[in-house]
C-alpha cells in the first residue's frame, strides 16, 4: 500500500485560569480562545492519519503558557469531530483534488463524506 498525504482538521479551546496580575480597561474574564488546526501527516490509509492526529492534538493540547495578565492558559480538545483530507497528486495534469471525511472520535466510519476537484 502506497504512502499518502493526508491533511487533519482539529480544534481546540484555550481558557485562562487564575487570577490576573495585571488590569487592562479591555479585559474579560469570560473570554476563551477557539482554535483550528490543520496538520498535514504521511500515512497508508484515512485511519492512520486519524490515529497519528489523535496522539499529535492530545501532545499539543498539553503546552501551556503563561498569558500578558500573568494567568495560565491551558488548552483543551472540546470537539469529537475530526476533518479528513486527503491529497491526490495527479500525473498529468498537476493539479489536485481533496477528498474530506468527517469522522467522530468514537467511531471509525465517515459521519460525512465529500470529494472536491
Amino acid at each position: 500500500m502506497s504512502w499518502k498525504w493526508f491533511g487533519v482538521k482539529t480544534l481546540y479551546r484555550s481558557d485562562a485560569t487564575g487570577r490576573r496580575k495585571v488590569t487592562h480597561p479591555n479585559y474579560d474574564p469570560k473570554t476563551t480562545l477557539v482554535e483550528e488546526r490543520i496538520v498535514l501527516f504521511r500515512a497508508r490509509t484515512g485511519q492512520e492519519a486519524i490515529r497519528k492526529a489523535e496522539l499529535e492534538a492530545r501532545e499539543y493540547a498539553r503546552l501551556s503558557h503563561t498569558n500578558s495578565f500573568g494567568q495560565r492558559v491551558r488548552t483543551k480538545i472540546p470537539s469529537d469531530v475530526i476533518e479528513l483530507g486527503t491529497i491526490i497528486q495527479q500525473q498529468r495534469r498537476r493539479s489536485h483534488r481533496v477528498r474530506r471525511a468527517h469522522y467522530r472520535n468514537d467511531s471509525r466510519s465517515p459521519v460525512r463524506e465529500c470529494g472536491y476537484s
